[in-house]
């Protein structure tokens, strides 16, 4: 958004978005508003900042309710002097939050997926940590140092990585805040990402394990998967996937009931445990309406196992492997996500199939179809007996690649 004349015609359409949103979706996209707009006010001609300082003063008076309960994670406005009064009073209130929780909002908002949000999350950690360094230290030398500080750490140290490529003013502000906290001592403060797992006890029979098995692809790949992927073709792919699985585990039916009737239900609790960041992205999914047309004369044909060989890169026979997989999947659950699934194998991302192969494998291992269960025997032994004799052989990679998937 360099150029001036496209950032006005961007924001105006942001308004329009704005304006069709109800109060839980504005809480949604708010905190990406005003980050876009201090970022931008520079580029914005005089009539669009007139139009955002009356869009941001319109959202805080009409929302003012919601926007109170979350005050620690609005973006600061210091930077707009048409906005003077709104920042003044937004101060006024966050000066009355608890320190912990504005750590913790800090924390949140470097977890954010977008690099809009979490520039301006740290343009403001960075003064904030210097003002407060007194109270920082101490907390580090006591005998327990606060809890926040190694969910802030562990944020700062994710986020550092996660834009390292694209954004190295992020990474080199994560750093500042890094050294203004100082060392952790790991005996006494842990900040090891924290890592979930899903266990497949019932073979997807189960709903409460297939609905985390879901959730689980959801949180850690196809919304990572998604943001990083820069071809409309195959993003709009991996958004229907999503939509598809949202509406599989009956989170875009939650939508629609009554929050008093469905907030105790199975489905609603492991939406509630998706991080916030997260459902932020997944949220306008659980109404899109993404449909695929499917070609009825084209006919699936398995590839010849093993399908590993020395002459096959990792990426084409995970793939490969993978997709097949898919293909010969069964139980009720299964047969209703592998193959919406196998749509974003080949061509995509490599951790969408590394995620799924032990899932998929399992389940044709443990099926009734013993020619099945022989070729995955069969592919699983031939790379796992594929010998390497010494680091410099060709295909040594490979056989290291394939046999740690």
């Amino acid at each position: 958004m360099a150029d001036p004349d496209l950032c006005d015609e961007t924001f105006s359409i942001w308004v329009a978005f704005l304006n069709v949103l109800d109060a839980g979706e504005i809480m949604v996209v708010i905190d990406q508003t005003l980050a876009l707009i201090v970022q931008h006010w520079s580029l914005f001609s005089e009539e669009t900042q007139l139009q955002a300082s009356k869009t941001i003063i319109s959202l805080t008076q009409k929302y003012d309710t919601q926007l109170r309960a979350r005050i620690e994670y609005l973006p600061s406005l210091s930077d707009i002097a048409m906005l003077s009064k709104t920042e003044g009073e937004l101060v006024r209130l966050k000066a009355m939050v608890d320190p912990i929780k504005i750590f913790q909002s800090f924390g949140n908002r470097c977890k954010d997926q977008n690099a809009v949000v979490v520039r301006q999350a740290l343009k403001e950690l960075v003064p904030y940590l210097d003002a407060n360094q007194k109270d920082l230290h101490q907390s580090l030398i006591s005998q327990k140092p606060l809890p926040v500080l190694e969910a802030l750490t562990r944020s700062l140290l994710d986020a550092s990585i996660r834009f390292t490529e694209d954004h190295q003013d992020i990474a080199t502000m994560c750093a500042q805040c890094l050294g203004i906290i100082g060392g952790l001592d790991p005996y006494r403060v842990e900040s090891v990402r924290e890592k979930k797992r899903v266990l497949m006890l019932s073979n997807f029979s189960k709903r409460d394990e297939d609905i985390d098995f879901v959730a689980l692809l959801l949180e850690q790949v196809l919304v990572k998967v998604f943001l990083s992927t820069t071809n409309a073709k195959a993003q709009g792919w991996i958004a229907y996937v999503m939509q598809e699985m949202l509406r599989h585990c009956g989170f875009s039916a939650l939508k629609q009931t009554q929050p008093r009737s469905s907030q105790n239900s199975t489905e609603a609790q492991r939406w509630n445990e998706i991080p916030e960041a997260v459902r932020n992205v997944l949220t306008p999914f659980l109404t899109s309406r993404y449909s695929v047309n499917l070609n009825p004369g084209l006919r699936y044909e398995g590839p010849q196992y093993p399908i590993f060989s020395n002459s096959t890169s990792h990426g084409t026979w995970l793939q490969t492997f993978v997709y097949d997989l898919l293909q010969k999947g069964q139980g009720v659950n299964v047969e209703m996500v592998f193959p919406v699934l196998a749509r974003v194998i080949r061509g995509y991302d490599l951790s969408i199939a590394t995620f799924i192969l032990p899932f998929a494998a399992l389940n044709v291992i443990v099926s009734d179809d013993e020619k099945n269960m022989e070729s995955v025997g069969r592919e699983l032994l031939t790379v796992l007996e594929t010998e390497i004799h010494s680091p410099e052989q060709a295909d040594a990679t490979l056989i290291k690649q394939c046999s740690e998937v």
